[in-house]
């Protein structure tokens, strides 16, 4: 249950980090042909997942309270920022074709902006599979199995929300995502044991994963011999960023900037977009100098703004900044 921890702080941070640059630089996701850098970042969001699996571990009845606590703790912002993410849309972004039942739409689905799907997967996460495992945690493992193949086959385009949506709805599919919040649980339950291994051993598995992922990537990123299985080493690259960072990281004191970013990523999160976009409207052409000044400007944006809200709104800063 949400106790500090600085592998999962150090994941965060450098989770968030590269958040903001997907969306600043621009990583498309390609299933044909798996890039480059798509390999070297995808992992974040999963990453998130993955920290909140483990920051959410319980083996008791999860009791109403603490359900509606995390509802308190999640909503609030994701709908302040949502409805200033609409507003930003008609205003500045001149998109006048954004209906009521659109924006409702938008409110409901985690589209308000296009990343603010996260939001509505681990909300399914949290209320639907924590109150299961936490009362069984038995069904922990078998479940992790299960959905981990759910991932595998939706990582070949094997999925019926891909079916139903395109890859809108594939985007909050549960079979895309839930197998990562659940390995983050069973590690938070399997920590103790990792705890008692040697900081070597933990370096070594780090640097062996990190070193597997560079590798995958080199042989494997774009037009390949490996294309036809893109999607699913992709998969197997995700878990090795978030193994090199978590076992690697084990033991690396996190200083304060990093703790502050760890604090702050749902606040980045939610508000990044704001700063990326108003960069970019007023770039030229998406040029990779407008794109990296986007990508300054969406972290030291957040940052600032962070800065203020906890300074002029104190506690009221987690209800509307996240």
């Amino acid at each position: 249950m949400l106790v500090r921890n600085d592998s999962i702080d150090w994941l965060k941070a450098v989770g968030i980090v590269t958040v903001v640059w997907i969306h600043a630089i621009g990583v498309p996701y390609n299933p044909e042909a798996v890039s480059t850098a798509t390999y070297l970042v995808w992992w974040a969001v999963p990453g998130f997942l993955f920290a909140s699996g483990f920051l959410h571990h319980l083996e008791s009845p999860v009791p109403a309270t603490k359900l509606a606590h995390w509802g308190r703790r999640l909503l609030p912002p994701y709908f302040v920022a949502s409805i200033l993410a609409l507003l930003f849309r008609v205003i500045l972004l001149d998109h006048r074709q954004l209906t009521p039942g659109l924006a409702l739409h938008a409110l409901l689905t985690g589209s308000a902006f296009g990343p603010y799907y996260y939001v509505a997967i681990l909300l399914s996460a949290l209320f639907l599979l924590v109150p299961v495992v936490a009362r069984w945690p038995r069904l922990a493992g078998p479940l992790t199995l299960l959905f981990l193949g759910c991932g595998a086959a939706s990582s070949r385009l094997y999925d019926p929300f891909w079916k139903l949506g395109g890859i809108y709805w594939l985007q909050r599919s549960p079979f895309v995502w839930w197998h990562y919040f659940l390995m983050g649980w069973m590690v938070a339950r399997w920590w103790p044991r990792i705890q008692r291994w040697p900081a070597s051993r933990c370096r070594a598995i780090g640097a062996g994963c990190a070193l597997t992922a560079i590798l995958v990537t080199y042989r494997c990123a774009g037009p390949s011999p490996c294309t036809p299985f893109a999607p699913l080493t992709l998969l197997g690259v995700n878990y090795a960023w978030i193994t090199a960072l978590v076992l690697g990281l084990r033991d690396v004191p996190t200083p304060g900037p990093v703790r502050w970013l760890s604090d702050a990523t749902y606040s980045i999160f939610l508000y990044h977009l704001f700063f990326i976009l108003a960069v970019l409207h007023f770039g030229s052409g998406g040029s990779l100098a407008w794109r990296s000044a986007a990508f300054v400007a969406g972290l030291a944006g957040t940052i600032g703004l962070v800065q203020l809200g906890r300074r002029w709104l104190g506690e009221r800063a987690r209800v509307y900044l996240g």
